[in-house]
């Protein structure tokens, strides 16, 4: 008897110690009047010129896309546009443990003009990786991805995913144009 509770103890311990993953929700992204996610904004950075910006622009580049194999970059030094077409790379949980999903293409647009800039993150496109079937547009509902056999679950958490990442991303970029002060000697 005594070796049953025990049993039972080590099984309840176990199973008590079982890490879920928390349940992703729904992700507002940020659209456009015919419902494109798009992230945009112009920034202001008073005190450089379109020259210095773009310097700033092209070092955030060599940084964040180090694989020149995963992205195209066009620079238009005329209308002073920088596009860069490139993906999201994006995991699910399976027993545990990350496994691909797949990738998600986007451009981003960055418009150079004296002290300020705009960038706009755009073309969310999801290409098949692993057990996860090409979705498409990542902004769509779930009702419209249901039938190519993805749960729901995991269709909110490639989009959340997505949604992380861009922001780092934007982010990133923020950084990099800022106006760093020099220090008083």
């Amino acid at each position: 008897m005594k070796k049953i509770l025990a049993l039972l103890f080590i099984v309840n311990v176990g199973y008590a110690q079982t890490v879920t993953a928390p349940k992703a929700t729904s992700v507002a992204f940020p659209k456009d009047a015919i419902g494109k996610i798009v992230y945009i904004e112009e920034v202001k950075v008073d005190g450089l010129l379109k020259p210095e910006l773009i310097v700033r622009v092209g070092d955030w580049i060599t940084k964040t896309y180090k694989n020149s194999m995963d992205s195209v970059i066009t620079n238009d030094k005329t209308t002073g546009n920088i596009v860069v077409k490139s993906r999201i790379n994006v995991t699910q949980i399976y027993f545990q443990k990350a496994q691909d999903a797949g990738s998600v293409r986007y451009t981003i647009t960055i418009t150079i003009l004296e002290g300020k800039y705009t960038y706009k993150v755009e073309g969310f496109t999801h290409d098949k990786g692993g057990e996860v079937p090409s979705l498409g547009f990542i902004g769509r509902p779930y009702a419209e991805v249901k039938e190519l056999g993805i749960y729901k679950e995991d269709f909110r958490d490639i989009q959340k995913q997505v949604d992380t990442k861009t922001l780092q991303l934007v982010k990133s970029l923020k950084d990099a144009m800022v106006i760093i002060p020099k220090e008083k000697k």
